[in-house]
């Protein structure tokens, strides 16, 4: 009995042991199911536009992939393959190139057919409203291996926009999940947030195409396109873009806008698109910040590029000839949004050492210019209660570094 005990005992332990491999191997190997929404991060792109992916196709790209549109009219629906030379565009990209169809008549199923027949790596369904929902199909798992997702109709018409100024549009399908503790959505595969850092458009510098020297920096709206990849012409609005720009000749240009006006940025930035223009300038002489909405969706209809620029980019701007490029470098953005963080005292330790310990590893890890440095220095005195003589000691002035470099030499 004492034996037939010990093995009944031996034989429960060996289950347990089982199953516990079995549910710690299953944590591990089995991913989370993707989510059922997420963004489309375009390159240089301002804003990501929110997608509802369908539950019957395969999992999402994890890839950059090039926005494609049918070019004739009647096949923008996809209800009906496209004409042999298209597909062949298709299937040259090699499952790196999505399909973008509006919804039209038929079934989502002939939709998402139709594009992974023809070789695209996914589909992207734009809604006829400001709506949009997961696709459905009743379809058995497997069946369709391509993903397809549905973006609101001002989405649509803000990628066809870009595509009709852009050579090419490029960007990246993520896969977005929702924190509670800190609560923030972010990217549910971990590199698709590497490309999120790198690949928008949050601040950049403005650059001659004549000697290629910067003339000055500016910060991206937060909605809008894509920052062109191609030099455009600068001209400056005689008002302040309150009222209709008629018989401007701004258009495929970018537009210098003065601040002040009973209106709002938003209001300018539309005037401005209105009649043509490829990129609104904001000038201001407050510093620099990102232009917003109070509202996400009061920005969907703006498909072009907003951003902030000052003064002294202003009176550069005005006093040159020849194009300008638009080149993004998202470390500025990063410094002048540290630096307005610090515009509240609570962002600040409440010692004194520990205040100056602070600003000495910023000023180790952002890179900045002398309106950065001059924006922070003001932070530190006015804000932080720091005094000159910290700053100097943390940030020597051109004239001590002049006086260091001459005593060297000697």
């Amino acid at each position: 009995m004492r034996v037939l005990g010990r093995l009944a005992l031996l034989n429960c332990g060996l289950a347990l042991l089982a199953s516990s491999t079995e549910a710690v191997s299953s944590a591990v190997t089995t991913p989370p199911p993707e989510s059922a929404w997420g963004r489309i991060y375009l390159q240089r792109g301002l804003a990501p536009i929110q997608y509802f992916r369908d539950r019957y196709g395969g999992p999402m790209l994890a890839h950059d992939v090039e926005f494609y549109f049918p070019r004739r009219s009647e096949d923008r629906s996809g209800c009906q393959p496209l004409p042999d030379d298209e597909q062949h565009v298709l299937q040259a990209a090699n499952g790196t190139m999505v399909l973008v169809v509006d919804r039209g008549e038929c079934t989502f199923e002939d939709k998402s057919r139709h594009a992974e027949a023809m070789g695209a790596g996914a589909l992207v369904i734009v809604s006829e409203d400001e709506s949009a929902k997961s696709p459905i199909a009743h379809v058995d798992p497997g069946e369709i291996q391509m993903p397809t997702v549905m973006i609101r109709k001002s989405a649509g018409d803000l990628l066809r926009s870009v595509t009709a100024r852009e050579p090419k549009l490029t960007g990246r399908l993520v896969p977005i999940v929702c924190e509670r503790k800190p609560y923030a959505c972010i990217a549910q595969r971990p590199r698709d947030k590497e490309f999120i850092a790198v690949a928008t458009g949050r601040s950049g510098v403005i650059v001659s195409e004549t000697d290629q020297s910067t003339i000055g920096q500016f910060l991206a709206a937060t909605f809008g396109g894509v920052l062109p990849s191609y030099p455009l012409h600068v001209t400056s609005l005689e008002g302040n873009g309150c009222a209709a720009l008629e018989g401007a000749e701004v258009q495929g240009k970018a537009v210098v806008v003065s601040e002040g006006g009973e209106c709002s940025a938003l209001e300018k930035i539309s005037n401005v698109q209105r009649a043509g223009a490829d990129v609104a300038l904001l000038s201001t002489t407050q510093g620099i910040t990102h232009p917003v909405v109070a509202e996400a969706w009061l920005g969907y209809n703006i498909t072009i590029v907003a951003a902030s620029i000052d003064e002294d980019t202003t009176r550069r701007l005005r006093e040159m000839t020849g194009k300008v490029s638009l080149r993004t470098k998202n470390d500025i953005a990063t410094a002048w949004e540290e630096i307005h963080r610090l515009s509240m005292k609570s962002a600040w330790p409440a010692r004194r050492d520990r205040r100056e310990k602070m600003l000495k590893r910023l000023l180790a890890t952002l890179s900045l210019d002398s309106s950065q440095l001059s924006a922070l220095k003001h932070q530190f005195l006015t804000v932080a209660e720091g005094s000159n003589a910290a700053w100097d000691q943390l940030v020597p002035s051109e004239d001590t570094q002049s006086s260091e470099t001459l005593h060297d030499d000697l």
